[in-house]
């Protein structure tokens, strides 16, 4: 119930932000006129405060113990991460804003010091829902349940900027260009869209070199760079 509430914040929000109005909104989805009105000039904070306040804030406390564990043992973790494990271990569903702020409370609560350096810049805004996509490419060694030998899996990950939706596409081999190309297409399949933006974390297998400012994109990514500015 709450992440069918959710996914119908963030589709009001991204439709609004596109151009349609509340009506052709209500039209479009099936969605009440009344829900639609609720949603239509709610912040994500605002949605975190009204609609999921009570029943996040229940939630976080009922795995302080364990966060707190976490935060003790590995000094250097990120609210991200918590955010991450949390969905991983227990299912929970509730925005990364959220798991945040209770991290950073819990961390001056208990005097608990990350042991990351400081930084001399900040975090940038969220930018408008639908704006940015963020994507990126992960590895880890799992066990092989057939041949009980540990191997490399290898993750192309998407997360909308705003909303911290995510998508994924696993392989057992290292991804090629072609692989990402192709992983893309898929993402924008399954969200019925595409954002404006796409901000890579690892460009190698998007662009080979540089050319005095000017950028030398690998074959497939040269197609899809032409293609998107037509």
């Amino acid at each position: 119930m709450k992440e069918k509430r959710w996914i119908m914040y963030c589709k009001i929000q991204v439709m609004k932000s596109e151009g349609f109005s509340q009506r052709q909104v209500t039209k479009m989805t099936g969605y009440s006129r009344k829900a639609v009105r609720r949603y239509w000039n709610m912040t994500a904070d605002e949605y975190d405060e009204q609609i999921m306040g009570n029943a996040k804030k229940s939630s976080l406390e009922q795995h302080k113990e364990q966060i707190l564990m976490w935060l003790r043992e590995y000094r250097e973790v990120t609210a991200a991460q918590i955010f991450d494990w949390l969905q991983e271990k227990y299912e929970v569903v509730i925005s990364e804003s959220s798991v945040r702020r209770y991290v950073n409370k819990l961390r001056k609560e208990y005097d608990i010091k990350s042991e990351f350096p400081k930084r001399d810049y900040q975090a940038l805004a969220d930018p408008p829902m639908g704006y940015q996509m963020q994507i990126d490419i992960g590895i880890v060694t799992v066990e092989n349940t057939t041949t009980r030998k540990y191997q490399k899996l290898y993750c192309i990950g998407f997360v909308l900027s705003n909303s911290r939706y995510k998508y994924g596409i696993w392989y057992d081999y290292p991804p090629t260009a072609s692989n990402m190309v192709n992983a893309i297409k898929a993402c924008f399949q399954w969200l019925g869209g595409k954002p404006k933006e796409l901000v890579f974390d690892q460009d190698r297998l998007i662009a080979v070199a540089e050319n005095y400012g000017d950028i030398i994109y690998t074959k497939e990514q040269a197609l899809q760079h032409h293609s998107h500015n037509m």
